[in-house]
């Protein structure tokens, strides 16, 4: 004797086992959201883009906001600020120390980049 049953009874059962295999597998869906954030949130991510050094995503994530959020805070108050900013600038610029330490950094960045031929490029106009 055979006895055929068709894919439309067998179909359903097996689909409803493997559900019900994978949920208890994967423990109840509470349990699964939790793992899933979980396995977010505390994921390494690299620091900086070429760097080797990693931290969590939630790390890396906080301290954009709060670098964006303190940026937008400090322009903010610059723009509020711009005209005694302005001055304050001038008065310090005009001071004799000042210049002295401008031509020092001045000075400074050039011997720095004249050592690499890449950076440093000078010429000299003939007519």
């Amino acid at each position: 004797m055979e006895v055929k049953i068709g894919d439309d009874v067998v179909k359903p059962i097996v689909e409803a086992k493997i559900q019900a295999a994978i949920i208890e597998v994967l423990g109840n869906e509470k349990g699964l959201i939790e793992r899933v954030v979980g396995s977010i949130i505390n994921r390494k991510v690299k620091e900086r883009e070429y760097s080797s050094n990693t931290i969590p995503w939630i790390e890396h994530v906080c301290r954009d906001v709060i670098r964006d959020a303190t940026e937008q805070a400090i322009q903010e108050w610059a723009k509020s600020n711009q005209g005694v900013l302005v001055e304050e600038f001038k008065r310090q610029f005009g001071q004799k120390k000042t210049h002295t330490a401008m031509v020092k950094a001045m000075l400074d960045g050039m011997i720095e980049a004249s050592a690499s031929r890449f950076r440093f490029k000078v010429e000299f106009p003939s007519e």
